[in-house]
């Protein structure tokens, strides 16, 4: 009898440990937006193996944009910070949206994503700029909807910021070895901003607005490649219908996520698209060899 108590009180215990490891698992994903709002529970498991943790402390750095690349999204406002209204519905619901429809988009290429906030909860722009630096190989996206005083405004917009203030370029230039004095010119937030403009305006057909170089905190502060996506204009009564539409917001999380998805395709092929590298104090010439002789 104290044989099977025993064995029952040990399975009891083992069991009772897988259960609380996948309540945890389950915790940790809802915390860091693996399962966004009506997320299909078949994904939880890939989810939780392809996105990554937002640490409590010191934030993992990477080296390099690899093929399985980091994508930072920003959902724009949140908590205390509606954002724009439109009619019932606030701007920092349909950033949230918009977010969670690239972001599966994203993973269905293998790519991983990592969120700013999710949920709604209050980021102010130096915590959200300060962590994207935490991934300075990462590429950053941020969406938001616009607004206008007048309701003749309509179209879509991306940000970028060119040039960055040096203080903050300093990881970048770590990551390819350009030291003090090298130059360094980084197009790389240009270059994003031109794919995905261009990739959703053909997805949802909207009126192209261009990118635009602009001083906005989150493009300026944040070191990797970053971008901020107005989608339309909420305060155009036409366009802001269809924002506010799950079959429109399909088509332009897709646009959004292809023109990511295109960038990336450029930097595989080759590391240093978009940046324009040089050395101090080149080496002279006879100090160079080829194919191990000396050139005199």
């Amino acid at each position: 009898m104290a044989r099977l108590f025993r064995f029952l009180l040990i399975n009891s215990l083992a069991f009772g440990g897988v259960v609380l490891l996948l309540v945890s698992a389950f915790k940790l994903a809802q915390t860091t937006g693996v399962i966004p709002n009506g997320h299909d529970w078949r994904l939880v498991l890939k989810g939780i193996m392809d996105s990554e943790v937002r640490p409590a402390g010191k934030l993992k750095v990477r080296r390099s944009i690899m093929a399985r690349a980091v994508v930072v999204l920003d959902a724009g406002h949140g908590g205390a910070d509606g954002g724009t209204l439109a009619g019932k519905s606030l701007e920092k619901d349909l950033n949230l949206k918009v977010v969670h429809m690239v972001a599966e988009e994203l993973r269905r290429k293998r790519i991983r994503v990592v969120y700013t906030r999710q949920g709604d909860v209050t980021e102010g722009l130096k915590a959200r700029a300060d962590f994207a630096n935490g991934f300075p190989a990462a590429l950053f996206v941020s969406i938001h909807h616009n607004a206008s005083t007048s309701g003749k405004p309509e179209g879509f917009e991306t940000y970028y910021t060119h040039p960055k203030p040096s203080s903050v370029m300093t990881a970048q230039r770590k990551i390819f070895g350009v030291k003090n004095g090298g130059k360094f010119i980084d197009r790389r937030g240009e270059l994003l901003a031109r794919e995905i403009q261009a990739s959703s305006c053909n997805a949802t057909q909207a009126v192209d607005r261009g990118i635009k170089n602009a001083h906005l905190a989150l493009t300026r502060l944040v070191s990797c490649p970053a971008v901020l996506v107005e989608c339309g204009f909420l305060s155009n009564v036409r366009e802001g219908a269809r924002l506010k539409d799950n079959t429109y917001r399909g088509k332009l999380s897709g646009g959004i996520s292809r023109g990511i998805l295109a960038f990336l395709a450029e930097v595989d092929a080759n590391a240093s698209y978009g940046l324009e590298l040089s050395m101090p104090n080149p080496v002279a010439v006879d100090e160079v060899s080829v194919l191990g002789k000396a050139v005199r």
